[in-house]
């Protein structure tokens, strides 16, 4: 027998003229026996087949054709009825809701990624820029308000609120606020 099954790899994996029909109409399609099926017949994967009925069914998702759930029985002409083609299109419908989901938890997961790098990189240029920005070099005031930002950092991290490595910039802007260089002038 020669048919899509054999595994010679010239033959077609579906039948695209069901699929191109599917795709076209965006209506279920019963099919009793496609290999007589004057729509179908010619189709190179048919070839050789004695029998196979049809259903496929478009998985529509807000108007746009995502895929085609396709069953067939090669055993049995008409094995697909009208009554089996309900509950096919309910499962149609799980399977659109299913894709649908499965596209937006892409999308979520890619996002994630992309603030989980941004976080890293403002991580990176927090670490690099907080000590050089607090006090110009020289400035005995400024440095002693930055000696009180180490340790108010310092004390910070044994507290458990800031990572080892990481800059505690609301402990340094809180003790330059109360340096007394700023308190004489008042």
């Amino acid at each position: 027998m020669t048919g899509p099954d054999t595994g010679t790899g010239h033959e077609r994996a579906v039948p695209m003229s069901v699929l191109r029909y599917v795709q076209r109409t965006r209506e279920p399609l019963v099919v009793a026996d496609a290999t007589g099926d004057e729509r179908f017949a010619r189709d190179p994967y048919f070839a050789g087949v004695d029998c196979c009925s049809l259903l496929a069914v478009p998985i529509l998702s807000r108007g746009t054709l995502r895929a085609v759930l396709l069953l067939e029985n090669r055993l049995l002409a008409g094995a697909f009825t009208a009554g089996r083609l309900d509950a096919v299109k309910l499962i149609a419908g799980q399977l659109a809701v299913s894709l649908d989901n499965a596209q937006l938890y892409a999308g979520f997961r890619q996002m994630a990624g992309e603030q989980a790098a941004l976080r890293r990189v403002a991580m990176l240029v927090a670490q690099a820029a907080a000590p050089a920005g607090v006090a110009s070099p020289g400035s005995t005031s400024r440095a002693a308000a930055r000696g009180s930002g180490r340790a108010a950092t310092r004390r910070s991290r044994r507290a458990g609120r800031a990572a080892p490595g990481t800059p505690c910039l609301t402990a340094m802007a809180a003790s330059i606020r109360r340096s007394p260089s700023k308190a004489s002038r008042a």
